[in-house]
């Protein structure tokens, strides 16, 4: 036997009748940012795990992104120019980085302390490391 959608309607109050009501809370879809100066520190709370990253000639901008154990991390990386390698060793990461595309890393820091990304497309002695800081 299946339901025809006359059956739907009653089928969606019901679920709707059994979800606990949510409070309200003020401002929690909207957290308040605190300043920071530009392109030093992104942190990952303030920008709803989502963190922008971009590589060029003068290294990674911003340099540091700060985030907490366990939070799922979303790294956005764009390239100014050619083609680049974003790295951390750490959580076994490495993904190509061309200019004009856009590329998409997830990461769930699973230790706290301070990791280096960089460009592995670099040569060793010219490579230039940016900080993900992981507290708890």
């Amino acid at each position: 036997m299946t339901l025809g959608p006359r059956f739907l309607p009653g089928i969606a109050a019901l679920c709707l009748s059994v979800l606990p009501a949510m409070p309200e809370v003020e401002g929690a879809l909207a957290p308040s940012r605190p300043a920071r100066p530009q392109g030093v520190v992104a942190s990952a709370a303030s920008v709803r795990d989502e963190v922008s990253l971009v590589i060029g000639r003068a290294g990674w901008k911003p340099s540091v992104v700060e985030t907490h154990k366990g939070a799922p991390l979303r790294f956005v990386l764009n390239a100014e120019d050619g083609e680049h390698c974003f790295a951390i060793d750490v959580f076994r990461v490495e993904r190509r980085v061309v200019a004009g595309r856009e590329t998409r890393v997830d990461v769930v820091p699973d230790q706290v302390g301070t990791f280096a990304f960089y460009d592995c497309l670099a040569p060793e002695g010219r490579r230039t490391a940016g900080r993900l800081v992981v507290t708890d």
